[in-house]
């Protein structure tokens, strides 16, 4: 798992990732599995899951809307792609995408890894990045 800069954002570089653990409650967490890295994905605001041309929208603090994205543990990672605007796109093997967009009034999500890194999409948008410790010490989070 390496995360690249480019001109309008991030990619996340995966290897042989996978969803790994869901985990629910005001908001949606991803736990993606890379070899021996590790990332988490919360994601704080409705969001789009895409498949095939449809779109089925998820709020995370409305669990029987996130029931489609069940699937989703132990599937493939193939990318994500997080654009400075506060886009943030994951591709799954499967052809499925999630697709969150920057909230006016929330962090719309937060993607952390094991290999020393945080990004934030603020209200409004934009992307706030953070670099750290690749340690984990009891009751951090993400970093």
């Amino acid at each position: 798992m390496e995360l690249k800069e480019k001109c309008d954002g991030w990619y996340l570089m995966l290897r042989h990732a996978s969803v790994r653990m869901m985990k629910l409650d005001f908001r949606l967490g991803l736990v993606l599995a890379d070899g021996a890295d590790t990332a988490e994905l919360y994601i704080e605001t409705p969001f789009q899951l895409i498949s095939l041309g449809t779109e089925v929208s998820c709020v995370p603090e409305e669990p029987t809307s996130l029931a489609p994205i069940l699937p989703l543990v132990n599937a493939t990672v193939n990318a994500i792609v997080i654009k400075k605007s506060g886009h943030i796109a994951i591709e799954f093997g499967s052809g499925l995408t999630i697709k969150v967009q920057p909230s006016t009034s929330y962090e719309a999500w937060q993607l952390g890894g094991s290999i020393g890194f945080l990004l934030v999409c603020p209200p409004g948008g934009s992307v706030s990045f953070f670099e750290g410790r690749t340690e984990k010490r009891p009751g951090d989070a993400l970093l």
